[in-house]
């Protein structure tokens, strides 16, 4: 059931989300329409939900269910929630970098915080909105993805799939400037790993689309 009738009116209005009880005062227009932004694949906006509603895997999440002791993140002891998840030092400075870039893009001229990170609550500037949205939700997949092997994100690997993300979403001209304004990003702001190119198996869009990339380099 998503809405709830008025007996005394019979009007019908929207059921909130526990999240969005949490977060009345949020922008969830705003919210909704960077969840739902076109240019993302089907993965992308899959994880983005589960970002901004809490559902990510997370060690706080996993103890209410008694599947973990504790709620301390396994990299760095601190308590792993939905905010930590981006900012953890797992991330291995792309969490920052990331942060960075969004600040950077702000139109407010201040810091984003990773509570506006996690929750989406962000007022983008409209030729970098896709671009940024494919960021977040690639890093937070990735880190995910290195999360459940219990080992740190590789900065490489990151970078050759957003090159690839790059590479598919400005395969439309309509997207053209999200694509340069990712591999911008990509060369001077994310840059940070060994010149050597990491073999990267199966970069898969959300659309079934996959590539092995390159040959480590001599």
């Amino acid at each position: 059931m998503t809405h709830s009738t008025d007996p005394q009116t019979g009007l019908s209005s929207l059921i909130l989300s526990s999240q969005e009880e949490k977060l009345q005062s949020a922008d969830w227009a705003e919210i909704w329409s960077n969840m739902r932004c076109p240019g993302l694949s089907p993965t992308e906006q899959s994880f983005l939900f589960k970002m901004v509603y809490g559902l990510l895997p997370t060690k706080s999440k996993l103890l209410r269910f008694s599947i973990e002791e504790n709620d301390q993140c396994f990299f760095c002891n601190e308590k792993d929630d939905k905010d930590h998840f981006l900012s953890c030092t797992q991330a291995s400075s792309m969490g920052e970098a990331t942060r960075s870039i969004l600040t950077e893009i702000s139109p407010y001229k201040k810091e984003v915080s990773w509570q506006q990170i996690c929750s989406l609550e962000l007022h983008l500037p409209p030729v970098q909105r896709l671009p940024a949205l494919i960021l977040i939700s690639e890093l937070g997949l990735e880190i995910q993805n290195t999360r459940t092997k219990k080992k740190k994100l590789t900065p490489g690997i990151l970078t050759s799939k957003l090159r690839f993300r790059a590479e598919v979403v400005g395969g439309s001209r309509k997207y053209q400037d999200a694509k340069f304004e990712l591999i911008s990003w990509i060369e001077n702001q994310l840059n940070t790993q060994d010149p050597a190119t990491e073999r990267v198996a199966a970069l898969d869009d959300g659309s079934g689309v996959a590539v092995a990339t390159s040959q480590d380099s001599e």
